[in-house]
């Protein structure tokens, strides 16, 4: 996460085992971040089925020095601190996953027109 760059959003990746996701979300707050990281959490795992680990939750802080000057000619230099963007990182476990639907290779019925229609 840069300084002045708002890089909003998730991102995940699977493991080589095939067993868990590594799922990262930056957001402005750590309410939006827990919201952001449930969400892609069902949507990787098609329900709510799954367990969680979240291994990091941080608000880094940056320091910004500068110089300003008054309008008496004097100035002075300064250094505040800012807080970054909400970063929230875990290991997600996919309990199960739904069922392919099946694909069944079945002819569209047969329809003859020359057959008269018996239907009352």
């Amino acid at each position: 996460m840069v300084p002045g760059e708002r890089p909003y959003g998730y991102s995940e990746r699977f493991n080589a085992e095939g067993d868990y996701y590594t799922v990262l979300v930056v957001a402005p707050a750590a309410e939006l971040a827990r919201s952001f990281w449930e969400q892609r959490a069902v949507e990787l795992c098609h329900g709510t089925m799954f367990r969680k680990n979240i291994f990091r939750a941080e608000r880094p802080v940056y320091t910004y020095s500068g110089y300003v000057s008054g309008a008496n000619g004097y100035g002075g230099s300064y250094t505040e601190s800012r807080y970054g963007d909400f970063a929230l990182e875990g290991y997600l476990y996919c309990e199960s996953a739904p069922p392919a639907p099946a694909q069944v290779d079945t002819p569209p019925p047969e329809t003859n027109s020359a057959l008269p229609n018996t239907t009352p």
